[in-house]
């Protein structure tokens, strides 16, 4: 019993040579098989069962007949239809993107319409309260005032091109 445990052992690391693979089969083929061995003989009896099994004469004829059937399905229908179907979802799918490119609404980073602000000196103020923003209104106006006071000539010409650029002209 302790030279097939020790063979049992080698063979379940792969480290069994021919020889003591046949001895192994050779025990586990006969009738005094160990009880605790038991489990072990279908995994020895099974490559020799397969080595002599012989297929019937039909087997050839019946294989062929199967393979002609088999021929004779629309196996290569299936394959035609999903990639007919992939095409359509990939023309789809770049319809509805090149549509959202196309007719999304770009709005510049700087677009400062809808957010109250005061421009003063090219620095962009957000007033916090009501206060403040008339606080700056008014001191942005008398910058105004005193520079059309000390040049009169220069602040018509600005004013005519202030006035040419109105809120209506911006969206065009």
């Amino acid at each position: 019993m302790k030279t097939i445990d020790n063979l049992l052992e080698k063979y379940w690391a792969g480290e069994t040579s021919l020889d003591e693979e046949i001895q192994l089969r050779e025990y586990f083929s006969g009738s005094n098989v160990a009880e605790q061995h038991r489990p072990f003989i279908p995994a020895f009896q099974y490559p020799q069962e397969i080595a002599n099994a012989v297929l019937p004469d039909s087997f050839e004829a019946a294989l062929l007949a199967e393979i002609e059937d088999r021929q004779n399905d629309a196996i290569i229908k299936p394959m035609v239809s999903r990639r007919k179907w992939g095409t359509v979802a990939a023309a789809i799918l770049f319809l509805v993107s090149a549509s959202i490119f196309i007719l999304k609404k770009t709005t510049p980073e700087n677009d400062l319409a809808d957010i109250p602000h005061l421009i003063i000196n090219g620095k962009v103020y957000y007033p916090a309260t009501e206060k403040e923003a008339y606080e700056l209104t008014r001191q942005a106006l008398l910058l105004v005032s005193s520079k059309m006071t000390k040049e009169p000539k220069a602040s018509i010409k600005s004013l005519k091109k202030i006035e040419s650029v109105s809120p209506e002209n911006w969206r065009k």
